[in-house]
């Protein structure tokens, strides 16, 4: 695994390290910091990746780690094996806010790949159909 220890005895970053991927599974995006989404960020990869298989052996592996067949699990295994069907790696992905204001500890966003938000979407759709109708109305101006 990882070499970080995050100031924590083994059992605290095991449940740390469970409870931020079960919240970036429900949530599809957590803000953390720089060095917590380093160390969440190749353990979800790995989870993904057995989601993706969706084999017996991954599925049991997957509420092991996940401890339980809660709500995260779910999710993982009938959501997100669709939208991450045609991609071998690269599930996960954070993005760098910057400083905390307290402690000026790094922000960071941690979010799936494919967990677009629907505004986020609706907003792209309309901006796109509206290019669309401007080189419509280009072409036949031309």
């Amino acid at each position: 695994m990882s070499d970080q220890k995050l100031s924590r005895k083994k059992a605290h970053r095991s449940s740390l390290r469970r409870n931020l991927l079960k919240s970036l599974i429900v949530n599809e995006r957590i803000a953390t910091t720089l060095t917590k989404a380093k160390y969440l960020v190749p353990f979800a990869e790995r989870v993904f990746h057995l989601a993706q298989k969706g084999d017996l052996a991954a599925k049991q592996r997957i509420e092991s780690l996940l401890a339980g067949k809660g709500k995260a699990y779910k999710k993982l295994l009938e959501y997100w094996p669709a939208k991450i069907a045609d991609r071998k790696s690269g599930f996960v992905k954070y993005v760098r806010l910057g400083p905390r204001k307290g402690d000026a500890a790094e922000m960071v966003i941690v979010e799936v790949i494919g967990a677009e938000a629907p505004a986020v979407l609706a907003k792209a759709r309309t901006l796109k159909q509206k290019t669309q109708e401007e080189k419509i109305e280009k072409e036949k101006n031309a």
